[in-house]
């Protein structure tokens, strides 16, 4: 009788430790999958804006732009990002042209002002080729635009305009040492059009070069950006300059 409690006790010990550790496996998976799927990373930065074009005069000195990566699965991720320079108590002026509902009456008793700025989301892979080279790709859709306002005589003008399309990206990522790499990225919108105000269209280009250094939670970048919106009708605008930009990630 008592050995038969002690092999029954063997048993029940051994179906406990077996379901634990099935237990513990099956934890161990969903853990691995959640945090591989579910990456938060967000670093902003400051554009200093050397280099423009058809843009008034002293209106814009820095841009300020936010990158925001929710979901990576591998190599793939997918990123949103948004940019705006100009007075930031006129923002208010961006926003209403973004959700299409630009009040040009109330705001004709501010002072004269210029704002630029974007929106854009896009899935990004780097994709490992040979020991520390990657190749980068992008897909994603990208809305740019503008208010301008100013003082002619006794009354107020605006120009304003905001254009989207599909923009296509291709590159090449190195890692120089553990932590810190290298990048190169050309971006191309082959047909911008406009979303609100008179028909137009045309194309959107951009380069990215930077160095950035990654550790665990923190992160740093640096390097020189150069973007143009150009159109048939409107005088778009083109930009360039370096930023140095810092963030977080898990």
């Amino acid at each position: 009788m008592i050995a038969n409690l002690i092999v029954l006790g063997f048993i029940l010990g051994g179906l406990i430790v077996k379901k634990t550790a099935v237990f513990v496996l099956v934890f161990l998976i969903f853990i691995n999958v959640s945090t591989s799927v579910f990456a938060l990373e967000l670093i902003g930065d400051v554009w200093s804006l050397s280099g423009q074009k058809n843009i008034p005069q002293d209106a814009l000195s820095i841009m300020c732009r936010g990158e925001l990566t929710l979901i990576k699965i591998g190599p793939v991720r997918l990123m949103a990002e948004g940019q705006y320079a100009g007075d930031s108590s006129n923002i208010g002026e961006f926003i209403s042209l973004v959700g299409k509902k630009l009040d040009e009456e109330a705001a004709a008793d501010l002072g004269d002002f210029y704002l630029l700025g974007g929106l854009g989301g896009r899935g990004r892979v780097d994709w490992p080729i040979y020991e520390r080279i990657s190749v980068i790709g992008s897909v994603g859709y990208r809305v740019s635009g503008n208010v301008h306002k100013y003082t002619e005589g006794d009354s107020a003008q605006f120009i304003s305009g905001l254009y989207g399309g599909i923009t296509y990206a291709g590159g090449v990522g190195i890692e120089l040492v553990r932590g810190l790499s290298l990048t190169g990225v050309y971006e191309y919108g082959p047909m911008f059009t406009n979303l609100i105000g008179e028909s137009d269209n045309g194309t959107w280009n951009g380069l990215d070069i930077g160095v950035q250094y990654q550790i665990p939670l923190v992160m740093a970048r640096a390097g020189y950006r150069w973007q143009e919106l150009d159109l048939q009708n409107a005088s778009g605008h083109t930009l360039n300059g370096f930023y140095i930009s810092a963030g977080f990630h898990f």
